[in-house]
């Protein structure tokens, strides 16, 4: 799972992938999203997650250049 490696790490499971494009873990009714929320391999997951990371920091320095803009402004 890759989506809560943003701020901890990439988490392995075991599961069930199903046909239509999602995955059941074990012990579980919920399920994930492929490609999404889960990847086949740690390597996918990793990628993933970098590119999360990636975003977020550009994300991050364009907040943080708006409230600079706004703390020179007055």
């Amino acid at each position: 799972m890759s989506k809560t490696a943003l701020t901890r790490r990439i988490t392995r499971i075991r599961g069930y992938p199903r046909t239509d494009g999602w995955f059941t873990p074990e012990g579980s009714s919920q399920a994930l999203r492929i490609g999404r929320d889960c990847f086949p391999s740690r390597q996918d997951a990793a990628a993933d997650a970098d590119h999360r990371r990636a975003q977020k920091i550009e994300r991050l320095r364009i907040q943080l250049a708006k409230l600079e803009e706004l703390l020179h402004a007055d």
